[in-house]
């Protein structure tokens, strides 16, 4: 593979369809938080936790949290693969990415 100069690229483009092991590792128990939080959001209105009610978002308002986040990370990888040099990198590769980066981090 030759870039439009004729040298070879200074990065080789991914060889799967998706990040490493370590990166995906950690989505189960994000997953599972982001379940336990709509439960409780859904079912209880001021948890205890230790000694201290908690309000919660109704269920309407906790949709509305998932949705403006899974929007947040689809406008990231569009943004950074906008950025990316034409027919590199695939956009779902950039998505699972990001998303992967951004639960990584606790983002």
């Amino acid at each position: 593979m030759t870039n439009t100069h004729g040298s070879p690229p200074r990065w080789a483009p991914p060889s799967s369809a998706g990040p490493s092991s370590s990166c995906t590792a950690s989505w189960p128990p994000s997953l599972l938080v982001a379940a336990a939080y709509a439960v409780v959001a859904s079912t209880r209105r001021r948890p205890r936790v230790f000694r201290l009610d908690v309000p919660m978002p109704g269920p309407r308002l906790t949709a509305i949290q998932f949705l403006l986040s899974g929007l947040d990370s689809l406008i990231a990888a569009s943004v950074l693969w906008t950025l990316l040099p034409s027919g590199q990198v695939g956009f779902l590769y950039v998505v699972t990415v990001v998303t992967a980066t951004l639960d990584q981090f606790g983002l």
